[in-house]
């Protein structure tokens, strides 16, 4: 049995393989510091109210971010 790389959510603070994570990076090629976060609305909207993302990247993130996870879970229903 392989081993499956586990991130935890900027959002509830739970340990998921990597796998089924939203990762986000804030360099347009991927590259860099990243966080990782549940694909739904709940862990989002915790980690924009606590600033999980700013806090794990070290940098302000835009509020357009959060939009496009929010659009990117609506696609996927």
């Amino acid at each position: 049995m392989r081993h499956k790389p586990q991130r935890k959510c900027v959002g509830c603070k739970g340990m998921f393989d990597k796998s089924i994570l939203f990762r986000v990076c804030l360099a347009p090629n991927g590259q860099g510091r990243g966080a990782y976060i549940c694909r739904n609305t709940a862990c989002i909207t915790q980690a924009k109210k606590t600033k999980g993302l700013e806090r794990t990247l070290k940098k302000a993130v835009p509020a357009t971010v959060y939009d496009q996870l929010m659009e990117e879970i609506e696609c996927q229903i």
